[in-house]
């Protein structure tokens, strides 16, 4: 299954303030989690960073049809 994945004009703007070697490697690996998504055992980060990501991702992520 793959997921689309869709960019935030602030999302853009960043991305645009990196190098392009790292815009690349940001890109790719968006792109390879978009397609295995379903794949992969998120895990919730911990101490400071707790609350911040939420490994449901029925709220976040639309399916291709």
């Amino acid at each position: 299954m793959s997921y689309s994945v869709e960019f935030t004009a602030a999302g853009l703007e960043s991305l645009e303030e990196i190098s392009p070697t790292n815009q690349k490697r940001v890109l790719r690996k968006i792109r390879w989690l978009s397609e295995n998504l379903d794949d992969i055992t998120p895990q919730a980060l911990k101490a400071d960073l707790s609350g911040l990501f939420n490994p449901d991702f029925s709220q976040r992520f639309s399916e291709v049809a």
